[in-house]
This record gives C-alpha cells, sequence and structure tokens, in this order.
C-alpha cells in the first residue's frame, strides 16, 4: 500500500513537470514532424493504456518518458530549430 502511495505520489509530480513545460504552440509545432508527432501518439497511448490496466510501476516510467521527450522537443522549439527527422 505504502509503494502504491509512493508510485501515485511520482506520477502527480511527472504530470505536473509536463505540465509546467509545456508551451503555447507546441503541439502545432511538433505535428510539422511526422517522426515526432507519431512518437507523441504512441506515449499518449501509453499513458492512457498503464493507467486504464492501474500499473502504477509502469505509469510512472512511460510518464518519464514522456517528460523527456518533452524536453527535448522544448529544447529545439525555444531555441528556433526544426525537429531533427
Amino acid at each position: 500500500m505504502a509503494q502504491n502511495v509512493i508510485l501515485m505520489d511520482s506520477v502527480v509530480e511527472l504530470i505536473g513537470q509536463i505540465q509546467r513545460r509545456f508551451r503555447p504552440g507546441l503541439l502545432r509545432w511538433v505535428r510539422k514532424s511526422p517522426r515526432h508527432w507519431k512518437r507523441l501518439i504512441q506515449l499518449e497511448e501509453r499513458v492512457n493504456y498503464y493507467t486504464v490496466n492501474s500499473n502504477e510501476k509502469m505509469l510512472v516510467r512511460v510518464l518519464e518518458e514522456y517528460r523527456n521527450f518533452f524536453d527535448e522537443i522544448i529544447f529545439f522549439y525555444e531555441n528556433g530549430k526544426v525537429l531533427p527527422s
């Protein structure tokens, strides 16, 4: 039970980190890169899957991947660069 609470705290923290990193116009910009758009959709599908199946451990892992993905694309977005293809 205590581990589930810790995992859920991690989930809430990761979602908050992703939310704070989000920038207006980012999704429209990412959509211009089919590879990155596909990766974003895949990550969102995995988040949904692990949420519905109550697999907190895997949900934390995929949210960490999602956060890292956002860090990567935000770097390019904020520096006015094109996403690598």
